[in-house]
């Protein structure tokens, strides 16, 4: 996507003024700092992999998304790309995915034909007296797609065929049912994120996708019962309900416990809540969660030790992202209901916006931040801003003037910024540069150019940083990395081979 909107492994290492929440382990040996990650992974997360799967040719599902039909669950496609279309189509030139196979253990409520031609389905076995059937599924080495047909379904001993089943579990080799109860997430999981102090949740929420489900209007808001819910039939990307996208916020709890590292959460832009008495707010029972858990967590809320991070959606700067367009037009609809909003006081207009809209936006989200920081705080109680809560005012990058433009704004209408705000955030992408479009550039061309993008970048983090310091906010950074640009195919392998040549590892470094 591009070096300043590009959707990358890494995110959210603490500098005195400079904080990027993640690039990768090896820098925590640099002067101490603290390092995080953005957690988005394509794997499977769960012991259980039937909590990522997903439904599909069904005529219907329940309440909690389980299927009313036959139809078939896709537990995991873990195939390189194009690999559907041959070998010879592979993008990546080792072939590089995970190693998926071994026997799978599985049980569903209900009766039902099984097949599938991507594993070795046997062992089945249908008990009749607790509608229950169990069996194995083998995938070989080399096999990286997993997915089960049920036919001639019938949910329960009074049900008519074609009725669907229910409560699949799916457990990964190597692991029990217990385990999935107890240890809940792969062992690789705690392995991979243990270097880092704090985990980035934006791509495991699915954060970017969180907006105009079903097609509503521009103005649509979900409340606390429209959430992810972890008893829901999978976590996958159904829409049951406006904001069941993405892993339920209570798995991300267990795990941040689990792991003892600080969270970094993004609010989806439609959630309710502006003032800290909306008790019934998505935002405040979000932060409410966060405190105290709930039955699932038992009873658990992030450990007293961990801060969170706050930032309002993702990217709401981001014409290419739906909560820009979002958010963009519930400032137009303020400030028309209300000529006198405070979006719309000591208005100037801003290099590179169209109109006052685009003003507006960009003050409505320091707004947005603002008020769910504040929430937060009146969860937690007096003395929780910065020590536990720590929201963050997140931008453009390659506009500087913007972040200045909005907190002078913010100053004037609400106060100091750093009342509100713990940080403001950019993201430090680097890109191919000119070897985009060459057909032939070599590994050691395009690393070059990755080098000489990310010493470019030091004038936008030097200004950024004057800026921070300024309204005395910690500077961080909530994404970073490479970011190769999208829907270019052109030279895919020396692309992707570049990523893994050994120069790379002193680029982030220095990056």
């Amino acid at each position: 996507r591009g070096r300043h909107s590009p959707h990358s492994a890494f995110a959210p290492m603490v500098f005195p003024h400079l904080i990027l929440l993640g690039l990768l382990p090896f820098l925590q040996l640099a002067m101490g700092h603290q390092i995080g990650t953005e957690f988005g992974v394509r794997g499977s997360t769960f012991i259980d992999v039937a909590k990522e799967g997903n439904f599909g040719q069904v005529t219907g599902v329940n309440a909690v998304g389980w299927p009313t039909s036959d139809g078939e669950f896709t537990l995991f496609d873990h195939r390189p790309v194009a690999a559907w279309l041959g070998a010879s189509n592979i993008d990546d030139p080792l072939a590089r995915v995970p190693d998926d196979s071994g026997t799978y253990q599985f049980s569903f409520k209900g009766k039902a034909t099984l097949s599938s031609w991507s594993t070795t389905l046997s062992s089945i076995v249908f008990d009749s007296a607790t509608w229950t059937t169990t069996g194995t599924a083998t995938i070989a080495r080399g096999g990286n797609f997993f997915q089960i047909r049920f036919s001639g379904s019938q949910a329960t001993s009074t049900s008519a065929t074609n009725t669907g089943v229910t409560d699949w579990r799916v457990i990964r080799p190597g692991y029990t049912f217990h385990d999935a109860d107890t240890q809940i997430f792969v062992s690789e999981i705690f392995q991979m994120l243990s270097p880092f102090n704090h985990i980035r949740y934006m791509g495991w929420r699915d954060t970017n996708y969180n907006t105009l489900a079903y097609g509503s209007p521009l103005n649509a808001t979900f409340g606390w019962a429209d959430r992810r819910l972890p008893t829901d039939a999978t976590q996958g990307s159904s829409q049951l309900r406006p904001g069941t996208q993405g892993i339920a916020w209570e798995y991300i709890i267990i795990l941040a416990n689990m792991l003892n590292k600080d969270v970094w959460i993004n609010v989806p832009v439609q959630a309710t809540g502006s003032l800290a008495s909306d008790l019934g707010s998505y935002s405040y029972n979000l932060a409410l969660l966060f405190k105290d858990g709930n039955a699932f967590t038992n009873n658990q809320g992030l450990s007293p030790n961990l801060k969170i991070y706050i930032e309002h959606s993702n990217e709401v700067w981001n014409n290419g992202f739906s909560q820009y367009a979002w958010n963009r037009n519930m400032a137009i609809v303020e400030v028309n209901a209300d000529p006198n909003s405070v979006l719309n006081q000591f208005f100037q207009r801003s290099a590179w916006q169209r109109g006052p809209e685009d003003v507006w936006a960009m003050r409505r989200h320091a707004k947005r931040t603002m008020e769910i920081g504040l929430i937060f705080q009146a969860a937690y109680g007096q003395g929780s801003f910065a020590t536990k809560i720590r929201p963050i005012y997140a931008h453009f990058t390659i506009a500087p003037f913007q972040y200045n433009e909005t907190l002078t704004w913010f100053t004037k209408v609400y106060g100091p910024p750093s009342n509100f705000f713990w940080g403001l955030a950019q993201t430090h992408y680097y890109d191919e540069g000119a070897t985009y479009s060459l057909p032939n550039a070599t590994v050691a061309q395009i690393v070059q150019a990755l080098k000489e993008s990310s010493d470019s970048e030091r004038t936008y983090t030097s200004t950024i940083n004057r800026i921070a310091r300024s309204f005395m906010l910690h500077h961080t950074s909530y994404e970073g990395g490479s970011g190769f640009r999208e829907q270019n195919t052109n030279n895919i392998a020396n692309r992707i081979t570049a990523n893994r040549d050994p120069m790379m590892r002193q680029i982030v470094y220095e990056d």
